[in-house]
């Protein structure tokens, strides 16, 4: 339509055989159309980079986070025990116990010997919350080849490997 051309049926339809035929016309017309009516959300944009657990809370760690969350200050210690042989691969669950008792008795029916960890209490409990380290209540019981309860004790499991690895890297005793 040229300036001071009369307003006719046919110079209002004029161009619009290319906007009716063309699917990204439709999209951009719906856009402004929508967003005409109501505010169009800017979409969300979440990087998953290096993310290695996502707790029940929805929260996500990378193993940065991890490693800080664990990360024991003085005041804020809690001691797990493991009774391990050292020929343990390095891809299964981490079976851990806050009893030493229980650790102890492990290590003596099975050969092997224990280790201590320290970690942090609060990040411990953070992380047990959000589901990434599992916690018994006496749930754990040893028995002798003459199968006799020889003990009992909370059992401790870790499955996530980032975390596994950092309370791994916790190592007090050799």
């Amino acid at each position: 339509m040229n300036p001071g051309e009369p307003l006719t049926i046919t110079s209002m339809l004029h161009g619009w055989k290319k906007v009716v035929t063309d699917p990204m016309s439709w999209i951009t017309g719906a856009t402004i159309f929508v967003a005409g009516v109501k505010p169009v959300p800017a979409p969300i944009v979440t990087n998953t980079e290096g993310i290695v657990a996502r707790g029940i809370s929805g929260a996500t760690f990378t193993e940065s986070i991890i490693s800080k969350t664990l990360a024991a200050s003085p005041e804020d210690l809690i001691t797990l025990y493991r009774g391990a042989s050292g020929t343990e691969s390095g891809s299964g669950t981490l079976f851990l116990t806050q009893d030493a008792e229980y650790a102890a008795a492990y290590a003596k029916q099975n050969g092997t010997t224990v280790s201590s960890y320290q970690v942090s209490r609060s990040g411990f409990n953070q992380l047990k919350n959000e589901g990434l380290i599992n916690v018994g209540d006496k749930n754990g019981v040893l028995v002798n080849a003459e199968g006799k309860t020889i003990a009992t004790g909370g059992e401790i499991s870790v499955s996530n490997q980032a975390v596994r690895n950092t309370i791994l890297k916790s190592k007090i005793n050799d």
